[in-house]
């Protein structure tokens, strides 16, 4: 599977290497329930965690989530907005491309790293296929952000990422590790609220969901839209690590090598980067868009 999707990323960017920008649209009507019920799946699971372990301050932020969810699904006028739900560019490609090859690269080593990391760590439970699954899981999210239009299908990919960052880094059951795949979680769904509080905001006010349409209403001298990007900035620097939430990054080092690189080269960080460069025009010259220059640079 490694090597089918390298194959397929490499065709992909050779075919599609002189396309400006081409949308799609999908007749799917329920497919935003079939995304709810996912990612309520995970809020739960992480409850659960989060009971065992005693971590308040991370179910405080998932209740705040769900309640986001729950008001977005009541409240917030959904229909049609699955239009042009995904895209494809050039720049999109070369993410694509990082993702794809760099991506499973990592997935192929990590065949015979997690054997020879149980080897030598006895004491920890064997489940490498359920480490090679979200491994996968891992990539799928990281394609869905990268060709996501629909915002609020970008949301759910950008989630799903920080879920299984949050059971990988937790892999070994110890202290250090579960403490860590805490941080890791507590820091993202900072990141997460402040995301899905944006685009429903967006959405709510402007009845429009799709990251194109953003770009429109941008210049219209709409300076809500402003802050919708600025919300999504913010969601990109937790995401990719950046002062002051860069701990969280240094804590994954606690994870099985293969978690790291795929956090470090081909996924996290790359996602926060994807998506404050995506935006980065929209927000060029003003203070908040000098603001998150200056956070990258002092990172």
């Amino acid at each position: 599977f490694a090597f089918v999707i390298i194959v397929v990323s490499l065709v992909l960017l050779v075919t599609t290497m002189n396309l400006h920008k081409e949308f799609y649209s999908f007749e799917l009507p329920h497919l935003e329930y079939f995304f709810l019920i996912i990612e309520f799946a995970m809020l739960v699971w992480i409850i659960i965690r989060g009971i065992k372990y005693k971590k308040f301050g991370t179910i405080l932020l998932v209740l705040i989530q769900a309640g986001l969810l729950i008001y977005n699904l009541l409240y917030v006028e959904t229909s049609g907005k699955i239009e042009n739900a995904l895209f494809i560019d050039k720049f999109s490609l070369i993410i694509v491309a990082i993702i794809g090859i760099i991506g499973s690269l990592i997935c192929i080593y990590a065949i015979g790293y997690m054997q020879d990391y149980h080897k030598h760590h006895k004491d920890v439970p064997n489940r490498r296929n359920v480490f090679a699954l979200y491994l996968f899981v891992f990539l799928s999210a990281m394609f869905g952000i990268v060709f996501s239009n629909n915002m609020f299908w970008l949301n759910f990919f950008w989630e799903v990422t920080t879920f299984c960052s949050f059971v990988m880094i937790g892999y070994s059951g110890t202290k250090e590790a579960v403490n860590n795949s805490f941080r890791a979680v507590y820091m993202n769904l900072i990141g997460g609220v402040v995301f899905t509080a944006g685009i429903i905001f967006m959405s709510k006010n402007f009845h429009i969901v799709n990251l194109d349409q953003l770009f429109d209403l941008t210049k219209q001298g709409e300076s809500a839209a402003v802050i919708v990007c600025l919300c999504l900035c913010f969601a990109g620097i937790v995401k990719s690590a950046q002062f002051p939430f860069s701990s969280w990054l240094l804590g994954a080092m606690v994870a099985p090598t293969p978690v790291s690189a795929l956090l470090h080269s081909s996924a996290m960080v790359k996602a926060g980067v994807y998506l404050v460069v995506r935006v980065a025009p929209l927000i060029a010259g003003t203070i908040g868009g000098n603001s998150i220059a200056l956070i990258g640079a002092l990172t």
